[in-house]
């Protein structure tokens, strides 16, 4: 969610779309208002790091299993809603 969030009317449409509350999507709404603004400092903070390329790998591994959790997560509220 770093840089690329979904839009806080993606995100009231999948809870008014699964008749969930809001509460439910805190961490996503607050990634929505936050995020646009705050990836230019997370790109500019890791391209001056003297990274190795194994810390990059783990970078580029922890983001993809964060796109992966986050993905999981939608998926049982939306389930939740659904039952």
């Amino acid at each position: 969610m770093e840089g690329d969030p979904p839009s806080t009317e993606f995100i009231e449409q999948i809870a008014g779309e699964n008749n969930l509350p809001l509460t439910c999507f805190s961490s996503f709404l607050y990634h929505a208002k936050i995020d646009p603004r705050h990836r230019k400092e997370l790109d500019h903070v890791l391209d001056e790091l003297p990274l190795t390329q194994d810390q990059l790998a783990l970078i580029g591994l922890s983001s993809l299993r964060t796109i992966r959790m986050m993905t999981e997560i939608m998926e049982d509220i939306i389930r939740s809603g659904a039952a």
